[in-house]
């Protein structure tokens, strides 16, 4: 090989490693919350606990890293970027190790739950900012493109992952693997750049204490929604013997209800610090600035149809369709593959058109997608009935992540970066989390509902639709305490008639509550898109100029890019 072969090489490792290192970090946390989902009733068996113990270990990650993520943005100010990313990684490495070999529930809540969580609520938000610091304004749809390919190629590796290692070897070697990926970020390390530290930003601990607890009530009360219902309470709210259920209410409504009154206490102490010229936790003027919230408001709600039609699609082939945990992955693949691709070559369209016309198109692309898998569901769909509606779905993905994650980052000042990504990821964390809420909730309700009014109808018995909620309940919490064997043995009691009647009202009620369920994606679409159309109809610069977009190009202009060092 010639030097200049060499030199050339040289220069694009410099140039790539640091998107290498970004993905790598963001791959290990997307495939840890996707890969262990399959695993849980694994997990509970192996540490002696229960389903609803570990899912209650998954809830509690989703709320550290959610309550944390604005914080975690802020550190970058005040420490560094790539430091603070740096210690990201290392408290989620440590905390994959612990939970790779824990012992019990309460070991792998701290490594998995609470150290991971932490470790992931600074390397979401800083994994933005190291892109934008990084890279030029004409490289940065590319490589916000390659961030987004690789969340969707997580979210449909990881199913498949996690079910081959669980059912073939164990749970446990996951968070090995995941180990593995921290490696392999600490090596690319040096190939980052870091960016200055501004000595004057301290941190405002008691802006931190108020968004933390608002958005730890708000997630928490959005994770509960599906046991205890989202207005009316499907089933009592217990702290000891006291039950929390004022006129009827869930509990869902009551904390985020809570959280939405602390969230204002926070604003107003924000804009109090801004009064008294002291750095806030988060600058209210984001909010003002219309490409940059219209476009986070609008990647949050892409999260939120995006992640639950990745949790409804699995569930309803797995559980209805009989797919194993390996064919629901591959189920996935032409999605993934989509977004992939798209999200990569795609990138640089954001500078021949501008930005809000491809995500409102993308959106709309993504809106037949869904309507195609509306179409093909049923208890006896196959992988071929999937692959067109996956390709639609997948390409309309492909063509909206890069702009809109490159789109509300390239609309602030370099000085806002750290902050507008925590604030965007917070968004698109919420996002996550009330799209598996909402549209899981819309699915698995639906179907113990159709069952008892399924069974209800084959028997001529008229019901109360009181009564009927509670039959529901009691289903839902029945099959939970069943083992799949229990399941099976109760089935057998039946005579081949009563067998046959049940599994056509069960089939008939998976399949009412799936297209419920990607309705309600749909109408989640539809309302992305109107949020779309506020963003301003400005390209990016092509001529590879750190610039806002829309209204704020003057002020990007007067406002130069942090000055970044060579590590």
């Amino acid at each position: 090989m010639s030097s200049a072969d060499m030199d050339t090489n040289t220069s694009m490792l410099r140039t790539w490693a640091p998107l290498m290192a970004v993905c790598t970090g963001f791959f290990v946390v997307v495939l840890d919350s996707t890969m262990m989902n399959v695993a849980v009733p694994a997990i509970a068996k192996d540490l002696g606990t229960t389903v609803s113990g570990v899912q209650a270990a998954i809830a509690l990650y989703s709320m550290v890293m959610a309550s944390l993520m604005l914080v975690g943005g802020k550190l970058g100010d005040i420490y560094g970027v790539k430091r603070m990313f740096m210690v990201g990684m290392g408290l989620y490495g440590a905390g994959t190790l612990l939970a790779a070999s824990s012992w019990n529930l309460g070991v792998l809540i701290i490594g998995w739950s609470v150290i991971e969580g932490v470790g992931a609520a600074l390397i979401l938000p800083l994994a933005f900012s190291l892109i934008f610091g990084n890279y030029s304004a004409a490289q940065r749809p590319l490589a916000f493109g390659a961030l987004g390919a690789i969340n969707a190629v997580g979210a449909a590796v990881g199913p498949i992952l996690g079910g081959t290692l669980t059912t073939y070897l164990t749970w446990r070697i996951g968070f090995g693997i995941e180990a593995i990926g921290v490696a392999i970020v600490f090596l690319l390390m040096p190939f980052l750049k870091e960016s200055a530290k501004d000595k004057q930003i301290s941190l405002d601990w008691i802006g931190t204490i108020l968004s933390v607890v608002s958005l730890t009530l708000a997630v928490s009360g959005l994770i509960l929604a599906g046991r205890y219902g989202f207005w009316n309470a499907r089933r009592p709210f217990m702290i000891g013997d006291v039950e929390i259920s004022p006129f009827g209410l869930s509990i869902t409504p009551i904390l985020v209800a809570t959280g939405l009154a602390v969230s204002l206490a926070f604003f107003h102490w924000q804009a109090r610090r801004e009064r008294h010229g002291e750095p806030p936790l988060l600058r209210l003027d984001l909010f003002s600035n219309r490409d940059f919230f219209a476009g986070a408001l609008a990647d949050g709600l892409r999260s939120l149809f995006f992640f639950g039609l990745l949790f409804i699609i699995p569930v309803f082939i797995q559980s209805a369709a009989g797919f194993s945990a390996i064919e629901s992955g591959v189920a996935l693949v032409p999605l993934s593959a989509a977004v992939f691709v798209l999200s990569l070559t795609s990138a640089g369209l954001g500078r021949v058109v501008a930005p809000k016309f491809i995500i409102i198109g993308g959106f709309a692309v993504m809106f037949v997608g869904t309507l195609l898998y509306y179409d093909a569901m049923s208890v006896n769909v196959s992988i071929a009935d999937l692959i067109l509606p996956g390709l639609v779905f997948g390409v309309g993905g492909g063509v909206v992540i890069p702009q809109i994650t490159n789109l509300p980052l390239s609309a602030v000042k370099a000085s806002e970066v750290n902050e507008a990504s925590g604030l965007a990821n917070t968004m698109r964390t919420l996002g996550t989390s009330l799209g598996t809420a909402v549209i899981g909730t819309i699915l698995l309700v639906g179907v113990f509902g159709g069952i008892v009014d399924g069974v209800l109808t084959e028997q001529g018995i008229d019901v109360s639709a009181e009564e009927r909620q509670q039959l529901a309940v009691a289903l839902e919490d029945g099959m939970a305490r069943l083992s799949e064997e229990d399941r099976n043995e109760a089935i057998a009691a039946f005579s081949p008639e009563e067998q046959e009647t049940l599994r056509a009202v069960v089939e008939t009620a998976a399949t009412d509550a799936q297209k419920a369920a990607l309705l309600a994606t749909a109408a989640a679409i539809l309302l992305a898109m109107l949020v779309a159309t506020f963003l301003s109809r400005t390209k990016l610069e092509p001529d590879g100029d750190d610039v806002a977009v829309g209204e704020n190009v003057s002020a990007s202009k007067a406002d130069p890019p942090q000055a970044v060092l060579e590590s």
